[in-house]
């Protein structure tokens, strides 16, 4: 289930609503919960499937078994979405314990918080492409 979704997800493929039904049915199965959660989440922080209590459940389940669980509800919580209301100190929760897990992309994160402070007050549209290209230019040191 979990593939297949993830084959709706891609340009050849594109069928969101399927991909989100697959999605759902594939964090009932354990094995791959961890993966499905993290990916379900993120439709479900977008809006046309925008349920960011779900997302935040989901991943908050999940995000001792994948560290992209915790690095997202940091992220969500760091800048807040839809619902979701910015809270630092949940961000740097999360953040950290996605980072000890080893994803280098939260420890970025944390050590720069505070200069993606200047971030919100760029349109939304705009704000996660400065965040990915900051942590890009972080990553090639």
């Amino acid at each position: 289930m979990y593939a297949l979704a993830k084959l709706y997800l891609t340009d050849d493929k594109k069928n969101i609503s399927k991909a989100a039904q697959l999605l759902e049915k594939a964090c009932g199965c354990e094995s791959v919960k961890p993966y499905a959660a993290y990916t379900y989440a993120k439709l479900l922080t977008d809006d046309e499937f925008r349920d960011e209590e779900k997302a935040i459940s989901l991943l908050e389940e999940t995000a001792d078994d994948n560290n992209w669980c915790s690095f997202l509800l940091g992220q969500l919580y760091a800048f807040g979405k839809g619902e979701i209301e910015r809270d630092k100190e949940k961000a740097a929760e999360w953040l950290t314990k996605s980072a000890e897990a080893g994803n280098e992309y939260a420890g970025a994160l944390l050590q720069h918080i505070d200069d993606y402070e200047q971030a919100q007050l760029v349109d939304d549209r705009c704000r996660p492409y400065i965040i990915i290209k900051h942590l890009y230019l972080f990553l090639l040191k």
